[in-house]
Order: C-alpha cells, then sequence, then structure tokens
C-alpha cells in the first residue's frame, strides 16, 4: 500500500477530529468533481473501451499470487460474513484513481462465501442490475453483463488445473468445506475467468485495505447506518501519508445510461423518406450460450443475438449475432436500416425494458418510431427462453453466484 510504517492504531483514526472531518470532505468534494463523476456517459464509454480492447491477457506474477493468498488468509481469518450482508459495502477511495472501489462481502446466508471487488461506478451499477432482474427472465443477460473481481472460498472440486498449480507453486495447502481460495474475473459478454496481472494489481491494493477498514470497523465499533445510505469509507490523504476510515453517506452513484447512436447521417435521412407502416414489431436481445474460444486459455466470449418480431404473429422477422464480429452494434443497426429500407418504417418497436431499448432508442427516435417499453413483450422473451433451452440446457449449472 502507499503508506509508510507507522503505529497499526493510526491506520484506525476515527474522522472525529476537525483536521480529520475537514480531509474528509475534500475528498467527497474531489469525487464528485471528477470526470468519473460529471461525465458519467464518458466513463461508462471508457470502461467499455477498457474491457473490449483486445489486448494480451498478461499473467499474474507469482509475487502477485503470494500477496493474494496472504491478504486471503487474513480474510479467512477475520471471516468478515459474520457481520457484514451483501449489501452493506465498503468503499474505498485507491491513490490515483477517481472513482471508488467496492467491496462486496458474500456469505452471511451460509451459501457462497467470498469477497467481490467492483472498481467504480459502472461496475456497481451493473452489480444493482443484477440484484433488480435475480428473479427475472433476464437473469442471464445481467449475469454475462457483471464487471468485476471475485475471490471465492469454496471446495476442491469448484478449482481448475490453472488454480491448482498456483497453490502448489506457493506451498500451500487447503482441506475442508469452503476452505479452498480462488479468484474468477468478470466482464461484460465474457464468461467467468481467470485474472490478469493488472486485476490482480488492482485485487492486491483492494484486499488489503479492505482488510485493514474492515479490522478498524470491528476493533472501533464503528456505528454504520446502512440501511439509510452510509457506507464504511477509506481514504488516502497524501500529505499526512495517512489513511482514514469513517462512517458517511456516499454521493449519490451517478445514472448511466448508454445508447448506441446511428452517426450515418446520409442513411439516416434516406430512411426517414420511407412511409411509415401499420406494422409493429418486438426487439429482442440476448446472449447465446454457446463460449467462443478463440484459442486456449484465452477468455471465451459470449455472442449475443438480436431479433426483430412481428409482434401479430410472434415469428421473427430477422436476426443478427456477434459471432465473428467484436460488437453487436452495427450489424444491429444494419439489421434495422434493411428491415426499414424494404417494408417502410414500422409504426412502432417494443422492447421488454430500457436496458434493451437503450439499443435502439437513437434509431427510433431518429426515423419517427415509436419505442414502446412492454415487460409482457412474450412473443420476444419466450423466442430467447426456447433458443437458450434448445441450445444449452445446462450451461448455468456451474456459474458462480
Amino acid at each position: 500500500m502507499a503508506n509508510k510504517k507507522k503505529d497499526p492504531d493510526d491506520m484506525f483514526i476515527k474522522v472525529d477530529g476537525s483536521k480529520a472531518v475537514g480531509e474528509l470532505k475534500k475528498v467527497l468534494e474531489e469525487l464528485i468533481s471528477a470526470p468519473a463523476y460529471t461525465n458519467p456517459l464518458e466513463a461508462y464509454k471508457a470502461t467499455l473501451a477498457f474491457i473490449d480492447a483486445p489486448k494480451e491477457e498478461i499473467p499474474v506474477t507469482k509475487e502477485q499470487w503470494a500477496q493474494l493468498y496472504e491478504v486471503t488468509n487474513n480474510i479467512r481469518l477475520l471471516e468478515p460474513w459474520k457481520y457484514l450482508h451483501e449489501s452493506e459495502r465498503i468503499a474505498i477511495l485507491l491513490p490515483g484513481r477517481d472513482e471508488p472501489v467496492y467491496i462486496v462481502v458474500m456469505g452471511i446466508g451460509g451459501m457462497t462465501y467470498g469477497i467481490g471487488i467492483y472498481p467504480g461506478y459502472d461496475s456497481l451499477g451493473r452489480l444493482g442490475r443484477m440484484i433488480e432482474n435475480e428473479l427475472g427472465e433476464n437473469n442471464m443477460d445481467v449475469a454475462f453483463e457483471q464487471h468485476c473481481i471475485n475471490l471465492y472460498f469454496g471446495d476442491r472440486a469448484e478449482l481448475e488445473p490453472r488454480d491448482i498449480n498456483v497453490l502448489k507453486s506457493l506451498g500451500l495447502k487447503f482441506r475442508g468445506k469452503n476452505e479452498w481460495p480462488y479468484f474468477r474475473s468478470m466482464k461484460p459478454g465474457f464468461m467467468p475467468w481467470h485474472m490478469n496481472r493488472d486485476e490482480a494489481a488492482l485485487a492486491i491494493a483492494s484486499l488489503q485495505n479492505f482488510v485493514m477498514a474492515f479490522t478498524g470497523y470491528l476493533k472501533l465499533g464503528q456505528k454504520v447506518d446502512f440501511e439509510n445510505g452510509e457506507t464504511y469509507f477509506r481514504f488516502y490523504v497524501p500529505k499526512s501519508d495517512m489513511w482514514y476510515n469513517a462512517a458517511v453517506k456516499m454521493p449519490p452513484t451517478p445514472f448511466i445510461q448508454p445508447k448506441l447512436a446511428i452517426t450515418d447521417d446520409a442513411l439516416t435521412a434516406k430512411l426517414k423518406k420511407k412511409k411509415k407502416s401499420k406494422a409493429k414489431l418486438g426487439f429482442a436481445l440476448g446472449y447465446l450460450p454457446v463460449p467462443i474460444q478463440e484459442e486456449k486459455n484465452k477468455r471465451p466470449k459470449m455472442p449475443r443475438i438480436a431479433f426483430l418480431i412481428d409482434i401479430g404473429t410472434g415469428m421473427p422477422v430477422d436476426q443478427v449475432s456477434d459471432m465473428g464480429s467484436e460488437f453487436i452494434g452495427k450489424p444491429l443497426l444494419d439489421m434495422l436500416a434493411r428491415y426499414v429500407a424494404e417494408y417502410g418504417r414500422p409504426a412502432s418497436i417494443s422492447v421488454k425494458d430500457e436496458d434493451t431499448g437503450c439499443y435502439i432508442a437513437d434509431f427510433a427516435e431518429k426515423l419517427d418510431i415509436e419505442l414502446i417499453e412492454d415487460g409482457r413483450m412474450a412473443a420476444a422473451n419466450h423466442l430467447m427462453a426456447e433458443i437458450m433451452k434448445f441450445m444449452s440446457p445446462g450451461l448455468m449449472d456451474n456459474f458462480p453466484e
């Protein structure tokens, strides 16, 4: 961590003195004036660019693994799942970042034990959407949209050969149920996979600071009103070379609503001249349960498929996927343009929710097509469910919770 050697008690100063309170206010002011807060859509695009950028997955070093399993052992001894619910999060502002890292503790229900590391506003928002859709029909879709690093404490059978090899190289052995630690990286549009070197560095800093924050939380008996929006916040002050912990009501998480935009003005003008018909269409978008792994040891991609559906008959009119492309945006817009060029502008397009609608909202607005949010869009939901059931009925059986 960034701080120098100090008395351990210095790490757990309550923010109740005027100087400490002043530092806290300054940090919170800096947070809400940072680019990630003032322009969340640009921050979202930057996050996606970072996630989607084709780059080499540089392996984690042995030194990093040693640090990770050292802090993992401290977490096991602390057993934070005995004290924190998954909704009671610790926020850490690491040096050099303008978004907090959010720590989610799993295990109070006795099911899955571990720690989730959510690096910023976008990742926290994705977690929120997954929780909201926990019992919904598109739960698999939001599950594949998560962006986080998870530390799990599971059984030996859950580990892959690569995990076992790391433990052997460090001379580590574990025994018993929920005693075997392992890490998984989750990126939108991909299967859960092993961490790369950059993710390991983030996990080390986040987990080390989580241990310090949580120890302080227990040691001081800090009262945190989680139910009313407070969090336990850990931040670093370079001037004093000190870390502080505080129960604080964090600024609201910026709302991020992405939109797939048409950039071809000439095509838009041409399509807008097409007569409007009485056709009512549905639009459905989902992941195909057929992971694509281009190279051995490379993170497997989850391709998406998009449908245009005739609401009256429930039958698909057209479909596209991104199995052969990096992002479904272009083939999706091409499909919509192809329909309008041949049949004219439909009277309306229905989608099941706002998350789906954002892919075609700009298209519908510019071509004066009514966009309808209709959770009862049974034709699209039924079609997607049947495709998932037919293609891979047991894919999600071993998906990490």
